[in-house]
């Protein structure tokens, strides 16, 4: 701590900022008697001198912060750091804090031969450093703070040397590095004998009781949850090494179960040096990710009582993962398959895009700007130190206004050129100092509450985003023009937190604070800054459609277009989900055909691959037809499987209007280039799986088109033809769904397996029931007749059709009343009858249930019931005369007779006990039951029993449905005993009994329903 140089009086007492204080500064005070107290007085805190210090302490604190993460940063991700950078902020006490003692190397890929701790910095203006074999001087322009890893990548211990090294110099390290955890990477895998399906299992089972709990553990580190999947992105060197954690993830609520990691450039690779396609700087990183997750895991299923316990911690969980990778390595497996390719060097921008400063330039490149240092004089600090800031060279000027607000010194004049970084947007303060000097001091009235925005953020962010608007309205009611940038930073917060959808609202609340300022608008800073906001997700659809309809008013339509487009590719560069607004307004800003630039060719490549061009209406389509041509022949391995998993949208709900859109897609397709590789016509044909999926995607899209679609006709046949040729066959159902009238009926839509079936196409047998019925009833009293006749010559789907038209009587006694699906369609049943091949189909199955009638025995019940089934629609349909014999078949048979068969052939085939307690005196009384006894047995059944046997009968037709008969009701059961014991005395087998119950039961049902028959029969059939 230096010497404070004054002391302010303020109240009786004396106040100073102690600028060395750690770990951030803090005021000092002293009374009059010159003693200093541990605190500083309450009726203090409110003088303006202390609330100017206290807004330079919080600076100077953040400023600190911003110096170790940025060195930091530079650690983690290996990045390059011009030597005259450290130079010109080593006078800062700090950056020295931050700098001194860490160690620095050559910036050379894995050269750390040359590495050491950094001392000071010699009157030559070289690099003192100290490494264990000695000390030495690094002149090299570009240097790097090489992480641990890579000083003992085997972990043999050679880091203890270096802590050795740190202790003789008896200082210590404020960033994290040499005592940072290095997690090393091993040299072969654990042996997985499925290596395409587990990944690294050191930390599976570090379960969560919720999901909320899981994504707050992650969000730190860049974690987002997509599906059941938890993907983290380590930055390495300017490269980008994915990792993904298998979850069983079911929403915030539910608990979260982890498996296997997996790192996507190591996937399915096994054996010795599987995982060297990963740098050990980013396995480490990578591994510390997950071994921070792994740590806080609160499952209380995997708690000390767990079956199975698992490691004390990630340390551990993670040595026994080492232990099986060297277990394995002895045994001299394979090499992995095929071998990893060294790392080569990023380019300038992908190492600018991860925080690198690279050496000045006299004329840096587009999206670059140069780093100056700035340093600011102020009696705070001790002599020989000063303030140095890092700032782009275009930011100067707002940050001298800054430092004299707070009371420090600038140097003036341009600052001192250190190296060049990317052009990345101002900081807040700088922002408004730019736009707004005179708010500077208001601006820096908001950093604590911007803090505290920031600290909330990433538990609560729409809490955090709440409570910041209503502060910065109150704040900033005397100075209005303040309020869009400080709702702007919060949203910067919010969204950096990762809750782009919580800033959205701020963003939006921020554009209305300006439009009621009303003021001139910048239009570069306008659009630099719907750039920042489009890339942080923070944006909506909406809000750039309104900004390019304000450009336009305020400026030109061709200059709000080109910004629009501008933005949107910005957009699509983000990988968040794309609309069909942006195909639209492009289309609609151009005024005709767009031209096939790089711009344009690059959206319309993400909105293929983002699904947004399904939803396009076919002009939209024609003014991106040259961008697309272009697109297909630069890349057609990506822009032709991306353009058969879209169509263009119908121009209306019509089904003229389906079918016109449908014929015009087609002729897109023609146009350019690409039907004729679905129908096999030239050299380079689609795969046939590919073409099919195309084929399905077509029908389904436009599934309300009316037939004939112009040209679909000769694209099934192509198809049919490829098909065919190889050999395969197509499911009739694909594509060809159609909704029906009742919630979840789902049949298939005739005219297109028609369709299908002329074309040639060899369909495939359809397996299974349940959702693959036609549900041919309802599309022939919607359509007619003609697609089924048709279909009937389709030896697939001819069995199919029959067995749908034929109701079958379940196996079962003790059900009743089922209804054939032509009582809910009568317009099926007239066409039917009128159709000459299904009604001749009809009159022979009815012939054949007559005949079973007829035979009489067991089933006698069953037959009936199955003829009344299938007369019924036609009765209640008014065409019951072509089945004439039928009707009356139905409506003369006796129940009497029925019933006495069913029972009296299924009693004889049933073995009854031979003698006990139970057997009976003699033979069973249902064995010898007759017809007129049967006929007696029904007569003396009461009106009771008979309207709890058919009480489904007193409903309409089409209201009806099939029961079974609740035979275990005390009611229904004292009326069967009593007429049991009136009727077949003796009667003890429990077989016969029930079988009695359910018979008798079925038979009363029967017997209302042939009565239901009589009335609207009686004309049809005499």
């Amino acid at each position: 701590m230096g010497d404070q140089k004054s002391w302010t009086p303020v109240g009786g007492y004396e106040v100073t900022l102690d600028v060395y204080a750690e770990p951030v500064p803090r005021i000092r005070c002293r009374n009059a008697a010159g003693r200093e107290l541990k605190k500083l007085p309450p009726a203090l805190k409110k003088q303006a001198a202390v609330l100017e210090l206290a807004a330079l302490g919080d600076w100077l604190a953040d400023h600190a912060a911003d110096a170790r993460t940025r060195v930091e940063t530079w650690m983690v991700r290996s990045l390059p750091v011009p030597a005259a950078l450290i130079r010109a902020v080593w006078s800062d006490p700090y950056w020295q804090r931050a700098l001194r003692y860490a160690v620095v190397a050559p910036y050379r890929a894995g050269e750390v031969s040359r590495a050491g701790l950094l001392t000071g910095i010699g009157p030559d203006h070289t690099l003192r450093v100290a490494s264990p074999e000695g000390e030495f001087t690094l002149t090299d322009t570009v240097l790097t703070f090489p992480h641990p890893v890579l000083l003992d990548p085997r972990g043999t211990g050679r880091l203890d040397r270096w802590l050795d090294l740190l202790d003789t110099f008896g200082g210590e390290q404020h960033i994290e590095q040499l005592h940072r955890t290095v997690w090393v990477r091993p040299d072969a895998t654990p042996g997985h004998r499925e290596a395409r399906r587990h990944g690294i299992a050191a930390f599976r089972n570090g379960d969560y009781s919720n999901g909320a709990r899981f994504e707050r553990v992650i969000t730190p580190h860049g974690g987002r949850i997509s599906g059941e999947t938890a993907h983290f992105r380590v930055l390495v060197a300017g490269h980008t090494y994915d990792m993904r954690l298998d979850l069983r993830y079911q929403g915030p609520e539910s608990p979260v179960s982890v498996n296997h990691c997996f790192w996507d450039d190591a996937r399915e690779r096994t054996g010795l040096g599987a995982y060297d396609t990963v740098p050990r700087v980013a396995w480490s990183e990578g591994i510390r990710m997950l071994a921070d997750v792994y740590d806080q895991y609160d499952d209380p299923y995997n708690g000390p009582h767990a079956r199975t316990p698992l490691p004390a911690d990630a340390t551990a969980a993670y040595q026994e993962f080492l232990v099986a990778c060297a277990a394995y390595a002895a045994t001299g497996p394979a090499p992995a398959e095929p071998a990893a390719r060294p790392v080569g060097p990023a380019p300038d921008e992908a190492l600018l895009r991860q925080g690198a400063v690279l050496p000045a330039k006299d004329a840096p490149d587009d999206g670059q700007e140069p780093l100056t240092a700035r340093c600011h004089d102020g009696e705070p600090f001790d002599e020989g130190h000063r303030l140095v800031r890092l700032v782009p060279a275009r930011a100067g000027h707002a940050e001298d206004v800054v430092a004299r607000a707070l009371g420090l010194t600038p140097e003036g004049g341009e600052g001192t050129p250190v190296g060049r970084v990317r052009k990345e947007p101002l900081g807040f303060l700088a922002r408004v100092c730019v736009a707004h000097p005179a708010l500077a001091r208001d601006a820096m009235a908001l950093l604590t509450p911007l803090r505290a925005c920031a600290a909330l953020a990433p538990a609560k962010p729409g809490r955090a985003g709440d409570q910041f608007a209503r502060t910065a309205a109150k704040a900033t009611a005397h100075c209005p023009a303040l309020l869009p940038h400080a709702l702007d930073e919060a949203a910067r917060i919010v969204a950096g937190a990762g809750s782009a959808t919580t800033a959205r609202p701020l963003f939006t609340a921020a554009r209305a604070a300006e439009r009621k300022l009303g003021a001139p608008v910048d239009e570069e800073a306008r659009q630099a800054l719907l750039a920042e906001f489009v890339s942080l997700g923070a944006v909506t659809v909406k809000e750039l459609t309104v900004h390019r309809r304000e450009v336009a008013a305020r400026t030109s339509a061709e200059r709000a277009v080109a910004g629009y487009r501008s933005l949107v590719r910005t957009w699509c560069r983000t990988g968040r989900d794309l609309s069909d607004t942006f195909a639209a307004e492009l289309a609609r800003g151009a005024g005709r055909t767009l031209p096939a630039d790089d711009e344009h060719t690059e959206i319309l490549a993400a909105l293929l691959r983002g699904g947004a061009m399904d939803t396009c209406a076919p002009a939209v389509w024609d003014a991106w037809q040259p961008v697309l041509r272009r697109l297909l022949a630069e890349d057609p391995e990506t822009a032709v499987p991306a353009l058969l998993k879209t169509v263009s949208a119908p121009r209306g709900k019509t089904a003229a209007a389906v079918s016109r859109t449908a014929a015009s897609w087609l002729t897109y397709l023609e146009d350019v280039g690409v039907l004729h590789r679905l129908t096999g016509v030239g050299d380079e044909p689609l795969p046939l799986d590919d073409t099919h999926r195309w084929l399905t995607l077509f029908l389904h899209r436009y599934a309300g088109m009316e037939l004939p679609v112009a040209g679909l006709d000769a694209v099934l046949a192509a198809i049919a033809v490829r098909t065919r040729d190889a050999g395969r066959t197509r499911d009739p159902w694909e594509g060809a769904r159609r909704r029906g009238s009742a919630v979840g009926r789902v049949g298939l839509r005739l005219d297109l397996a028609v369709l299908m079936v002329r074309a040639g196409m060899p369909l495939a047998e359809p397996p299974g029931t349940g959702w693959r019925r036609m549900h041919l009833v309802e599309w022939m009293a919607a359509h007619g007749t003609d697609e089924v006749v048709a279909l009937l010559d389709a030896p697939v789907l001819r069995e199919r059709i029959l067995n749908e038209l034929t109701l079958r009587a379940r196996e079962d006694l003790h059900f009743a009343g089922a209804r054939h699906e032509l009582v809910l369609f009568p317009e099926a049943a007239v066409r039917l009858a009128a159709c000459a091949p299904l009604r001749e189909w009809a009159t022979a199955l009815l012939a054949e249930q007559v005949r079973r009638l007829a035979e009489g025995g067991g089933d006698m019940l069953l037959a009936f019931q199955e003829l009344l089934q299938h007369v019924e629609p036609f009765v209640h349909a008014g065409v019951g005369e072509p089945f004439a014999v039928a009707v009356r078949t139905a409506l003369d048979t006796d129940p009497a007779r029925v019933l006495a068969q069913t029972l009296a052939i299924r009693c004889a085939n049933t073995a009854h006990p031979a003698g006990g307690d139970e057997s009976p005196a003699g033979p069973c009384p249902v064995g010898g039951l007759t017809t007129e006894r049967a006929g007696g047995l029904l007569a003396s059944a009461g009106e009771e029993l008979r309207a709890l046997c058919a009480a489904d009968f007193d409903k309409a037709p089409a209201g009806r449905t099939g029961r079974y008969l609740k035979l275990d009701q005390p009611r229904l059961q004292e009326l069967l005993e009593a007429l049991i014991v009136q009727h077949l005395p003796g009667l003890a087998d429990p077989w016969c009994r029930q079988r009695f119950a359910g018979a008798l039961t079925s038979v009363v049902a029967c017997e209302v329903w042939q009565r239901s028959l009589r009335t609207p029969a009686r004309d049809l059939v005499g």
